[in-house]
This record gives structure tokens, C-alpha cells and sequence, in this order.
């Protein structure tokens, strides 16, 4: 069955990784600010 979302940016749209990296930038921030070394593309992440 397929189905066809009426909202929202689909996954895999050239959008998604510039909406992810300005939404996540906070988490960045915290991160660093705590003393947490991360790496993070786009939306994947790993905390060191």
C-alpha cells in the first residue's frame, strides 16, 4: 500500500539536512558547553 504524506518534509528532501543542522545547532551548544566532545552530521550523532 502507498501512502503519500499531506504535511511535513519527506525524508530524503534536500531540506531535511539544513532543518535538522538549524534545529539540533542548540544541542551542539549544550554539548560543548557541558564539556562533552560530539561529532554530529546532520542528524546522526555520536557523544564522545
Amino acid at each position: 500500500r502507498y501512502w503519500v504524506p499531506e504535511e511535513g518534509t519527506p525524508q530524503g528532501a534536500v531540506l531535511s539536512p539544513l532543518l535538522s543542522n538549524i534545529y539540533l545547532d542548540p544541542l551542539d551548544h549544550l554539548t560543548a558547553d557541558r564539556g562533552f566532545e560530539m561529532v554530529r552530521y546532520a542528524d546522526d550523532f555520536v557523544v564522545l
